[in-house]
């Protein structure tokens, strides 16, 4: 088990970049799962851009209908864990990512709470989830399949 220092150099280093929670080869189901997890488990805000009306849950048909060309406003959601909050910009039904700010990762607890989020994200998919540098999917800084966490200290 990696300590907190070395999880604090390695995975969640302050540079004012911030890290990727990717599922990669998604489909409108995984998106669907996705939304049950989050607005069943956490406190969420989806925000369409146009309105001043802000949701406690992921409204799917919106999205979908961005997806489609149908609503032409952004549409971005937070999912909360404790003080960690997980952005969403939904950008393609083909992956899921996640946006977060090493700045909310300030504690081996923080740490455990994201790894839970993660492993119930991957367990609902039935795959992988993988934490990566922004707009670095090709690096996995740590790969999560259902109960299983696999952190690469680079």
């Amino acid at each position: 088990m990696e300590s907190w220092q070395e999880l604090e150099e390695n995975i969640y280093f302050k540079d004012g970049s911030l890290r990727d929670i990717c599922v990669f080869n998604t489909n409108i189901e995984d998106w669907q799962k996705w939304a049950n997890l989050v607005n069943e488990n956490y406190n969420v805000l989806f925000n369409n851009y146009v309105s001043p009306i802000t949701k406690k849950q992921i409204d799917l048909k919106e999205v979908v209908n961005y997806w489609d060309g149908i609503q032409e406003e952004c549409l971005s959601a937070s999912v909360f864990l404790d003080t960690i909050e997980i952005k969403t910009y939904f950008f393609a039904e083909s992956f899921i990512e996640n946006d977060i700010t090493p700045m909310d990762i300030r504690s081996i607890n923080d740490h455990h709470c994201l790894m839970l989020y993660m492993k119930g994200l991957s367990k609902a998919l039935n795959k992988e989830v993988v934490l990566t540098p922004e707009n670095t999917p090709e690096i996995a800084l740590v790969r999560v399949n259902d109960d299983e966490i696999v952190i690469s200290i680079i």
